[in-house]
């Protein structure tokens, strides 16, 4: 019969949960790149290194086994990036107000 439908949607659930556990982890650095930014009075945003990390991840996307769209690791990149500078500036207003 091989694999069913609900081992199937078992292993997405486990990786929808390991995708949440690597989100927060990454979330939990970007908070410290902001501190060290603002310790070292650096902008937030770096828009050379936002353009060459895109590109590297479109580029690495393309390699896997199946390939992701370029398409989709950029909307996935802009949202990713978007929320972790939403947080940073979060994060400056609330140092500077204490």
């Amino acid at each position: 019969m091989g694999i069913t439908l609900p081992i199937l949607r078992s292993a997405i659930d486990r990786l929808d949960v390991c995708l949440l556990e690597v989100l927060s982890a990454r979330q939990q650095l970007a908070l410290l790149v902001e501190q060290t930014k603002r310790e070292k009075d650096l902008p937030i945003l770096c828009p050379e290194r936002k353009a060459e990390k895109l590109a590297k991840l479109i580029e690495i996307g393309a390699r896997l086994d199946p390939p992701l769209d370029a398409g989709f690791i950029t909307a996935v990149w802009e949202l990713l990036h978007g929320y972790a500078v939403e947080q940073e500036l979060l994060q400056r207003q609330r140092a500077g107000a204490s």
